[in-house]
């Protein structure tokens, strides 16, 4: 008795009987026949999916990695059959938008960090005028979500189509393609309204720098900020790069500690070479000036400063009169940095006070400044 109605319930969307899924999705099939029982078969059939087809009543996952138009059907024996049609689009839609608008009024599209900007150069404000070139190939019901990255409303309208920005500063514009069967295609941008990175001021305390002495220098800019401009300090010395993200006419101080001395370094300027030496460089960019204003100090010899130390022999602080006591030079001698090379030479200027009650069979050293000609000598 009774006949079996088979119907297998679909998780997506459906339209006359036909359902849109993207390439590679996967598509949830449950059996709401009625009429069935303990010794129902159930044949399913799915054409294009993955698995193709199965005995059991389910519910099915099934997959589908190739664009197409399929037939999934449900078989309980009886001769009774239900169908659902399913089409496949390729993920090979790709939305994109495009600038409109007129180059001679500061529009122009740029790509920084991988990243499509849109932008406008020179002035406070700017309105955007976009297009897709692939809408034609949109299928009707498509829909559109323009998320303009200003708190503004979106846009929900199909390109070509407008949009104002009223300040200076990147925006993150954001265009979301959805098909009927549910596809979602999403593209991000940025959109820039500014003027030129401006030019820097960068002035240092000197061509050389002991270390561990701190090295300070002054950075700033002529003339206004535009708003999203990023200041890169860049050191030679193997420090990671500092960012700034603001600055303003009025210099701002800046210490740094080189990491090491400068033996052994090259550092370029302006396509001039410098042995020996550090530089410190700073970039301002923004994406009215991708490639950026610079300005670099350089070259700065970086050396390492002498740590006097003193051993004695025997080592104590009390000894009888006329017992010998040998005084040794144990300091750390630090590096000599220049252009034509690096050394550890350095001056010993020994003084024992009181002055007087005393003989000594070395040599004291000269106070005078000179630097000896071998390491373990005096001047």
């Amino acid at each position: 008795g009774g006949h079996n109605y088979p119907h297998p319930l679909r998780r997506r969307q459906q339209l006359n009987n036909t359902i849109t899924v993207c390439q590679g999705s996967t598509v949830l099939y449950t059996n709401t026949s009625t009429g069935t029982n303990a010794s129902t078969n159930y044949n399913w059939n799915f054409q294009g999916g993955n698995p193709n087809n199965s005995n059991q009543v389910g519910p099915h996952n099934i997959t589908y990695n190739n664009p197409g138009n399929y037939t999934t059907t449900l078989n309980l024996g009886n001769g009774v059959t239900s169908q659902v049609n399913v089409s496949v689009v390729a993920n090979n839609l790709n939305p994109s938008l495009t600038l409109t608008s007129n180059a001679a009024a500061g529009y122009s599209t740029s790509t920084m960090n991988g990243m499509t900007i849109f932008r406008r150069c020179g002035y406070n404000t700017g309105n955007f005028a976009f297009s897709d070139p692939t809408i034609a190939s949109h299928p009707a019901g498509t829909t559109y979500t323009l998320v303009w990255g200003d708190a503004t409303p979106n846009g929900t309208s199909a390109p070509p189509i407008s949009h104002a920005y009223s300040s200076q500063g990147y925006y993150n514009l954001t265009y979301q393609v959805t098909l009927p069967g549910g596809c979602v295609f999403t593209q991000n941008y940025l959109v820039y309204v500014g003027n030129s990175a401006p030019t820097i001021s960068l002035s240092g305390s000197g061509a050389s720098s002991c270390l561990p002495n701190p090295y300070t220098f002054q950075v700033g800019t002529q003339g206004p900020v535009p708003p999203g401009t990023v200041f890169q300090v860049i050191y030679n010395d193997g420090t990671p790069t500092t960012i700034l993200n603001g600055l303003n006419p009025n210099p701002q101080t800046i210490n740094h500690v080189f990491s090491q001395t400068s033996c052994g370094v090259n550092t370029t300027i302006q396509n001039q070479t410098y042995n020996n030496s550090f530089s410190i460089q700073v970039l301002a960019s923004n994406a009215c000036s991708p490639q950026g204003t610079f300005a670099a100090i350089g070259p700065i010899a970086a050396g390492g400063s002498v740590n006097a130390v003193v051993s004695t022999n025997p080592n104590t602080n009390v000894i009888c009169v006329n017992q010998p006591i040998t005084f040794n030079d144990a300091s750390n001698h630090g590096t000599n940095v220049s252009n034509g090379g690096c050394d550890s030479l350095f001056g010993r200027y020994w003084t024992i006070s009181p002055n007087s009650g005393f003989t000594t069979s070395g040599t004291l050293g000269s106070s005078n400044g000179y630097l000896p000609s071998l390491p373990n000598g005096y001047d």
